[in-house]
């Protein structure tokens, strides 16, 4: 029995859920999505916005009046839709792993879909997922020392929760949606093809946060891709809060509260691309070399399982596009350059090129002996969680970031940090003052073609990631600076003339040769000026 098969059976045969939409009875309205991280949330919004997403709001005041505290009794309880996640929690800000399930809204223009209840399945496994599985048409990413297997939650796993109402408030009922979380629910084993048994299944697209090349993705990958540019993504180094502190403290910069509030530009101190050189590529390990010269600094004191004296870099795997760009950019790896490399950690997982889930507590298990120490993260959330250890256990540590992430005091003690004086704002990339930032593609096999509601489907997801208005409701704000992705410009999506973030964040470069041309970051950016609505 073929996958397609096997899970719509299991679907047909669901039990539905208590007080939300009945899950689909086929596969034909159900699409496997893998890759990036760094686009989650931005997918999740794209789906279920109230005003720009794709998913019916179940809001019709049910209970008669609008509450000014949505309730259960407001919505409509046979088109809520539902989430799902093979996580114990669960935070549309940073998802891994989920599924949402709605029925599409009246209105919506992709033809085929309206008044359908629809599934989009997707897979946090990192960029190279998006890649090598879908080219390929296996359910795993090959890389240097194991496999990555594309295994995608299962909505009907009797381990699912039995489901948390979770409501979006706003200041009018027009604009108000609720959906329901389920957590913990087991992972789909459906792929039965002998090769792949076990393993997964096979993805119908995939997201990257870079094109197939740099991911060294084979001929036959490549010859069955076709990869449509979709998001701008924004990243940057971000650093432990203590190694901030320091940072300020040698730079001079005063009068600062350094908790999050308190994360202004003025006092965000800066690294020039030569410290970054240095420190990723390991010729600057010490925290006495780094500060050569300057007095006024503090290295940490060294306790059991850390060294304070040495840096520790905290980055994703080899299967991260966001890491993969900013190699590219910083010392022109994957794009015919080889030398110098990113340090990489090799000893510390099974599966080093994919990268490890950070275990707080556990540094000698998960950091590389050696100058520098180096852990390699599965996921952002895992460098984030690195950067926070750090911090707690008094060792100065970098990595690298999506620029959409929100530093919480206590609990995410990280810091982002300006490269030659200019920070990662939304606002300095549509400026082109901010260079770190990569275009992401929207991949799907030429063979064998999606057909039906899945085709409707990719031409869903592509769309709703292009979308300026769903861009900027995933922007947060840090001490009144707005950080976050932009859409990558096409021959019929300029950036606006006036505005500069809030309604039309798209972004004014583009890295091809010319305006409208396929996405190759290897190419520098290219002004899109020549770009006319």
């Amino acid at each position: 029995m073929n996958r397609k098969l096997a899970t719509a059976l299991a679907l047909a045969f669901a039990a539905p859920s208590a007080f939300a939409i009945t899950l689909p009875s086929t596969t034909a309205d159900v699409v496997y999505v893998a890759g990036a991280t760094a686009v989650d949330r931005t997918l999740f919004e794209a789906l279920v916005d109230p005003t720009n997403g794709v998913c019916e709001t179940g809001y019709n005041l049910v209970g008669g009046t609008e509450s000014t505290t949505s309730v259960v009794g407001d919505y409509d309880s046979a088109v809520i839709p539902e989430v799902y996640t093979d996580q114990s929690s669960w935070s549309p800000t940073a998802p891994k792993n989920w599924a949402v399930y709605c029925k599409v809204k009246t209105g919506y223009s992709v033809s085929g879909l309206v008044g359908v209840t629809v599934g989009v399945n997707k897979f946090s496994g990192a960029s190279e997922t998006g890649i090598d599985p879908v080219g390929g048409q296996t359910a795993y990413a090959v890389t240097p020392t194991s496999t990555v297997s594309t295994v995608f939650v299962d909505p009907t796993s009797s381990a699912c929760s039995a489901g948390t109402f979770t409501p979006i408030v706003t200041t009018t009922g027009s604009d108000r949606i609720a959906y329901i979380v389920h957590t913990s629910c087991g992972k789909s084993t459906a792929e039965t093809a002998s090769a792949n048994t076990g393993l997964g299944i096979i993805p119908d697209i995939g997201i990257a946060d870079v094109d197939a090349p740099l991911f060294n993705a084979s001929a036959s990958v490549k010859s069955n891709l076709t990869q449509a540019g979709a998001l701008t993504t924004t990243f940057g180094p971000v650093v432990s809060k203590n190694f901030f502190v320091a940072l300020q403290t040698a730079q001079g910069i005063t009068g600062c509260t350094n908790d999050v509030a308190g994360h202004t530009a003025a006092c965000m101190p800066s690294l020039s691309l030569a410290q970054l050189r240095g420190l990723y590529s390991g010729r600057i390990s010490s925290v006495a070399a780094f500060f050569d010269g300057t007095t006024a600094f503090t290295a940490p004191t060294a306790i059991s399982g850390y060294t304070g004296s040495t840096f520790r870099i905290c980055r994703r795997g080899n299967t991260s596009g966001t890491q993969k760009s900013f190699e590219r950019i910083l010392f022109g790896q994957g794009c015919g350059k080889t030398t110098p490399t990113v340090v990489f950690a090799t000893n510390t997982t099974s599966n080093p090129d994919a990268g490890g889930t950070w275990a707080a507590g556990s540094p000698s298990a998960l950091v590389s002996s050696g100058t520098p120490q180096v852990f390699n993260g599965n996921g952002g959330g895992d460098v984030l969680s690195c950067l926070n250890d750090a911090n707690t256990n008094s060792q100065y540590a970098i990595g690298i970031t999506g620029a959409d992430q929100l530093p919480v005091d206590t609990t995410k003690e990280f810091r982002y940090v300006k490269v030659a004086g200019v920070a990662p704002t939304v606002d300095n990339v549509l400026s082109g003052d901010w260079v770190f930032t990569t275009e992401n593609v929207v991949t799907n096999a030429v063979s064998p073609a999606l057909s039906g509601n899945r085709t409707n489907l990719l031409n869903l997801v592509k769309k709703q990631l292009t979308v300026p208005a769903v861009l900027a409701k995933t922007h947060i704000l840090i001490a009144g600076a707005r950080f976050g992705n932009t859409v990558r410009p096409q021959l019929t999506l300029a950036p606006a003339a006036t505005d500069t973030s809030s309604v039309r964040p798209v972004a004014p470069f583009i890295r091809a040769s010319t305006n409208g041309a396929a996405v190759n970051n290897c190419n520098e950016l290219q002004s899109t000026t020549v770009i006319k609505n």
